[in-house]
């Protein structure tokens, strides 16, 4: 494959995932996975009761199994990026409600 090849096929990929708009609960997985690594590295390297983070995110996790619900998950929904918006940004008349 030419390089010209490779940088179509990598652009669109970016393109692509730009569009998209992640799922709340992918959010949550990343966010929980992240604050689990991070917790770790922090109790290894700068101070033990760091763990206990890792221990938090556990018992949100075990809650969310139990119960269904999902505090960190409802957290994000109210994130702006996560809202949904009334106007399709694709609509262009004067006289729509996100054109003032």
């Amino acid at each position: 494959m030419s390089n010209s090849n490779l940088q179509e096929m990598g652009s669109g990929k970016i393109e692509n995932f730009a569009k998209s708009r992640m799922s709340v609960m992918r959010q949550v997985l990343l966010i929980a996975a992240s604050l689990v690594f991070l917790a770790f590295l922090g109790a290894h390297f700068i101070y033990p009761g760091l763990i206990y983070l890792a221990l938090l995110v556990g018992v949100g996790l075990f809650l969310y199994g139990l119960t269904g619900v999902c505090p960190m998950a409802l957290l994000l929904q109210k994130m702006p990026w996560n809202r949904q918006s009334a106007c399709h940004p694709s609509e262009t008349q004067k006289d729509h409600c996100c054109h003032l």
